[in-house]
């Protein structure tokens, strides 16, 4: 009932006409919005997956330990597979950059695609600008150059929060239980391996719950985020118990980000009323206005974070680098969503009407302007690659709370930690099965 009282937006298939040209049009663009997962799809992800592996195959050369080496987390893992003659560390830290960027795609991909309501193109511009390097998004391998500058526990995190934050948009919009306890699942996993991963996926998670809130139902969705954040922290509380939490509160970026928050949070009393009131004006409702509202709102919250990071002698969340994965991804989404509406919108206002008059010069135009972006855009991608094969790979990032070691021995506070998390997992192991016995799971919701 709530999605049958959605108004529409504007759609390039109901405006169209009736003319000849407006039926072909309505037949070639159909197959690219509004459908499920078919060969177009693979087809896609397979093109976008073959492109990224060409790229970033020097850096799966070369011995990546210094790159985790500021992850507690990863390198426990990594020194326990080695010590019982598993592996060796090298080797697992080599597997893990070759599945954070391998998924890292794929992830975007179908993260995009449905958030803007399964819009085949837009998803794989999307895509293929956070691929390769071009002059919209950095002219860099976002998290190649991640790995490369030593956070790579950030890279491999982030890689698959995209999926993390898909399942998140089901469960906060459809409340469907098997979903919130991936998502639950995902997100504990995201802040065990990289904090600043999850302070990352925090802010996009806020973001969707507050597009899929103006879609009806606010206060429910709001209260599933909560149950989403309570569910993830008690599974990675085992990590993150009270004396951990105290040490992190002493390091300095984390102390000055929660003093200048507190400083700001009288400002922020008046104004969040009023732009909630102004956004539920525009966006009530208006299912089409959802994938603006989320890439405008990211694209300027990490132009924000930054730009501001940038102006700060501190170290942390307060990186500027460290942005850089991030500020790629919001940009690849904006700028291609951006793209698709104005060649969409330039079709239907002027490029129909006019006919063969405009068309074939619009045409002639078009195609020059991409084949020069797309030789630009290969040339940086080739230069990006002969440098993953030579480039020092240093730690620029051992001061943040990933590297935070933990005590030896099973104390107290350890084993409640513990508990804990295993009460957290028992518990959501009987939500699914739950769920189950009442038949509510509907997997497909996700894609």
């Amino acid at each position: 009932m709530e999605r049958d009282s959605l108004k529409r937006g504007v759609e390039l298939t109901n405006r169209l006409g009736e003319s000849g040209v407006g039926k072909k049009i309505q037949a070639t663009f159909s197959w690219w919005t509004g459908g499920k997962i078919n060969k177009t799809t693979f087809l896609f992800l397979g093109f976008v997956f073959i492109v990224n592996i060409f790229l970033i195959y020097p850096l799966l050369t070369r011995d990546l330990t210094v790159s985790y080496s500021s992850s507690q987390a990863l390198s426990f893992f990594g020194n326990f597979l080695e010590s019982i003659g598993f592996i060796p560390k090298s080797y697992f830290f080599l597997f893990l950059t070759f599945t954070s960027l391998s998924i890292a795609p794929i992830s975007f991909y179908l993260f995009v695609r449905r958030t803007v309501l399964r819009h085949e193109m837009t998803a794989f511009l999307a895509t293929l600008l956070y691929v390769l390097p071009n002059p919209l998004t950095g002219n860099n391998l976002p998290l190649a150059q991640a790995i490369i500058s030593g956070d790579g526990a950030h890279a491999f995190a982030f890689s698959f929060a995209p999926l993390v934050l898909l399942t998140s948009q089901v469960f906060i919009g459809t409340g469907l239980p098997f979903w919130g306890v991936v998502s639950a699942a995902g997100t504990g996993l995201v802040s065990f391996i990289s904090p600043f991963a999850l302070f990352n996926l925090l802010i996009f998670l806020i973001i969707v719950t507050v597009a899929e809130g103006f879609m009806g139902n606010f206060r429910t969705k709001f209260i599933r985020l909560v149950f989403l954040l309570a569910s993830s922290f008690g599974l990675s509380f085992f990590w993150y118990y009270p004396n951990i939490i105290g040490k992190i509160l002493d390091l300095s970026h984390v102390s000055y980000a929660l003093n200048k928050s507190w400083s700001i949070f009288p400002l922020l009393v008046p104004s969040v009323p009023i732009l909630g009131i102004i956004f539920f004006l525009i966006l009530d409702r208006r299912e089409k206005l959802k994938p603006i509202f989320i890439s405008l709102s990211l694209f300027i919250i990490y132009l924000f974070l930054y730009g501001t990071s940038r102006n700060l002698a501190v170290s942390g969340i307060f990186t500027a680098e460290r942005y850089l994965v991030e500020m790629s991804f919001v940009r690849a989404f904006f700028f291609s969503l951006i793209i698709v509406l104005i060649i969409e919108s330039a079709l239907r206002n002027y490029i129909l009407k006019a006919k063969k008059l405009i068309f074939f010069p619009f045409t002639i135009v078009f195609y020059t302007l991409l084949t020069l972006f797309l030789i630009f855009s290969v040339q940086n991608a080739l230069a990006e690659r002969n440098e993953l094969a030579y480039k020092a790979i240093v730690n620029n990032y051992n001061s943040g709370i990933g590297s935070l070691a933990r005590g030896e021995g099973l104390a107290m506070p350890d084993l409640i930690a513990g508990a804990v998390s295993l009460f957290t997992l028992a518990f959501l192991l009987f939500v699914i099965k739950r769920s189950q016995s009442i038949g509510i799971i509907k997997k497909k919701e996700v894609i």
